[in-house]
This record gives C-alpha cells, structure tokens and sequence, in this order.
C-alpha cells in the first residue's frame, strides 16, 4: 500500500496497513501517537516539524510503534536525500527538551529522519524502570535505522547524538540491572560536530552502584559515526560498566575514537576505524 504522506502531513496506519486518520505538522505526530495502539504505523511527509517551546520534553514515544520518515529504507549520507527529508527539530531558544526523541516503549522503530538542532540529546533510549523500582529494568526490539542524526547550532556543548540506557528519571540512585535486547542501529549518519560531543554512547552512568547493564543481539550495521571538528570526540563509547553479548557490528564507518569493552560472542567486522579503537572482546570473531 502507499505509505507515503504528502510534504508536511502525518498519516496513522493501523496494524492491518489500513489508512485511518491524516493529522499535519509537529502536533499531528503528536496527535497520532495518541490515537495509536500497538502495532501501528505513523509515516510523516518531507518538512520541517520543530518541537514548540511550550513542549519540555520532545518526542516521547511510549507506545510499541514504528515511526516512519520520507527516508525510511534510505541510510543517510550526511547530505540531503533524494526526496527531501524529514526533520524533527527542538525549537530555537531557551529551555530546549533534553532530547529531541526519546523512546520509552519496547517495540519502537525510526526509520527515515532527519534530527537536528537539539539541545542535549538527539535520540535518547531510556529503560523502563525508575529508581524505585525492583528486578530487571528491561527494554527491547528497537529499531533506530536510516536517520542523520546532526547537531545543528542549538543546545548544550556536550552532547549526544544516539544515547542508550539512561532510565526514566535520569536519576543517579537506580541500582536495577537493565537489559537492552534486541537492538537494530543501521543506516545511520551521526555528527553533533563538537569536540566534546558523544555522537553514539552507552551509559550505566544512571544505573547508581550495584546496577549492570547488559546489551544483548545488537546489530550494527552500515553507519557512518562522524568525529568532533579535531577529531578528538570519542564517536562510539560506553560510560560504566556494560557487557555486550551475541552482537554483529559490520561495515561501519567510525571517523573519531572508538571505545568498547566487555564484549563476548560477537563478530566485528568490516568497519573502518580512521582513529585509534580500544576493544575488549573475547570468544569473538574481530576482521578486517
């Protein structure tokens, strides 16, 4: 069927593939977020949809839901896509969300976005769990494929462009092991251009002591992780202990530092590593 929506609309398609409600401009995605259940579809045209400045807290989605760009099956380049894009942006100002998108459901797909101009965070995926919490903090099945990720002139100068593991409340006190399983991160093109920026990490840094976090059947494929100006930004890194188990990380392109431990039965393989790269791996299969 097509899933195409015209320049500056949102179309909600239910789990079925069937067409059931068109909303337009940033409150639309908004608007199609909470009429939908899970399953559902939400392809936004080309066009610029800027967070507004009454909004705090970006794009939350907190619903088993694929959100679909112009671009989705595109992998960005760090250029303009044939087609246009479309670009979610924080407001320009004071005060900017955190995060421009923040993923706080299981079963989530991005597919197709430019994120761009946002204050801390550009895509953020946090567990599910707050620091009061007992057991596993859990959080799977994510897709974040074929999005340029940009910094833009707006925000904070630390920053990230693909953040994982923070949990809900942003709180140094959580002591819960979390699990992030299942993770599908393709096609992606991450710059946030600042020599103290992040563009992709990993962090227990919120887990507080006593608290793991273990990332398991994570794909890494076909990325393009751009370095800070001087290329002195550590471009894939991971903050706290982790441990990445059973993941493939192939044919990407990593233009900074390169920064992982603690991995085991994974293969790693056909990246190109233009600065140094610092690896701890072990039962696992590393190749040119």
């Amino acid at each position: 069927w097509d899933v195409t929506a015209p320049a500056g609309s949102v179309w909600l398609f239910n789990s079925s593939g069937i067409h059931v409600s068109s909303y337009s401009g940033y409150t639309g995605i908004e608007s199609a977020l909470t009429a939908a259940s899970s399953g559902f579809e939400i392809h936004v045209g080309a066009g610029t949809f800027t967070i507004p400045g009454t909004d705090q807290n970006g794009l939350v989605i907190d619903k088993s839901v694929g959100l679909y760009g112009i671009q989705s099956g595109v992998a960005a380049t760090g250029v303009a896509r044939s087609g246009g894009e479309t670009i979610i942006e924080s407001w320009i100002g004071t005060n900017n969300p955190t995060a421009a998108i923040t993923i706080k459901a299981d079963g989530v797909t991005i597919d197709g976005f430019k994120v761009t101009n946002f204050n801390r965070d550009g895509i953020t995926v946090q567990q599910s769990a707050t620091e009061t919490a007992t057991g596993v903090s859990l959080r799977e099945n994510i897709s974040i494929l074929n999005n340029w990720v940009v910094k833009g002139a707006v925000g904070a100068a630390t920053s990230n462009g693909v953040l994982f593991g923070e949990n809900t409340t942003n709180s140094t006190n959580s002591t819960l092991d979390a699990t992030l399983d299942n993770l599908s991160f393709s096609g992606n093109y991450v710059d946030v251009g600042t020599s103290s920026a992040r563009p992709v990490a990993f962090t227990s840094q919120f887990r507080g002591s006593g608290g793991s976090f273990v990332v398991s059947d994570m794909v890494m494929s076909g990325n393009t992780v751009a370095a800070g100006p001087n290329g002195t930004s550590v471009n894939f890194a991971q903050y706290g202990a982790q441990t990445f188990t059973n993941a493939s990380i192939t044919n990407n392109d990593f233009l900074g530092y390169f920064s992982l431990s603690g991995v085991s039965g994974s293969t790693i393989s056909g990246n190109e590593f233009l600065k140094r790269a610092y690896l701890g791996a072990v039962s696992s299969t590393i190749s040119n």
